[in-house]
C-alpha cells in the first residue's frame, strides 16, 4: 500500500494478528466494535481495515449465523486451524479452493458482519477522498 499507492487512495483489509503490521503506527483508529477495525492513514487517504480475531473466525461466525455446514456443502473443515491451513494455501494456481471460496462468500454475503464490511468498503470507494470519520463510524457501530 505504502509503495504502490503513495498518495492515492487505497484500502487494505487484513486479520488482526498478535504481532501489528509496522505500517500501522501511521494510522490513527476511527472506529471498532467485535470484527472490524477502521485505521486512517495520518496523512494520507490510506485506509486499513482489520478483522478480528482472523478472516477464517469471520467465516465460520457468519456461517453459523447463516445456519450453513460449511463441511457438508463446501468441503471446508469447521476446525479453525484446519481452515487457516486451507486459506493460506489459496493461490492463483489453485483454482478449485478459489472457486469454493468465492461461492461461500457470495452465499454468506447477507450475514450481519459481511453486510457491515461491505458497506463499509462501498463507502470508503465511493467517498474516497471526502470521507466523513462520523460516517464511517455509524458503519461499524451499527
Amino acid at each position: 500500500m505504502q509503495e504502490n499507492f503513495n498518495d492515492a487512495f487505497a484500502v487494505g483489509i487484513i486479520d488482526k494478528d498478535k504481532q501489528e503490521v509496522p505500517y500501522l503506527k501511521n494510522f490513527e483508529l476511527v472506529a471498532s466494535n467485535d470484527s472490524l477495525y477502521l485505521h486512517k492513514h495520518n496523512e494520507k487517504h490510506h485506509y486499513i481495515i482489520q478483522i478480528s480475531p482472523a478472516i477464517e473466525r469471520f467465516i465460520l461466525k457468519a456461517a453459523e449465523e447463516k445456519g450453513i455446514d460449511i463441511t457438508a456443502t463446501y468441503g471446508l473443515p469447521t476446525d479453525l486451524k484446519k481452515l487457516t491451513k486451507r486459506t493460506k494455501q489459496i493461490a492463483g494456481k489453485n483454482e478449485n479452493d478459489f472457486n469454493t471460496f468465492k461461492r461461500l462468500f457470495r452465499e454468506l454475503s447477507d450475514a450481519p458482519e459481511l453486510e457491515r464490511l461491505a458497506k463499509l468498503i462501498r463507502y470508503l470507494g465511493e467517498n474516497t477522498y471526502s470521507i466523513n470519520r462520523e460516517d464511517a463510524k455509524r458503519i461499524i457501530e451499527e
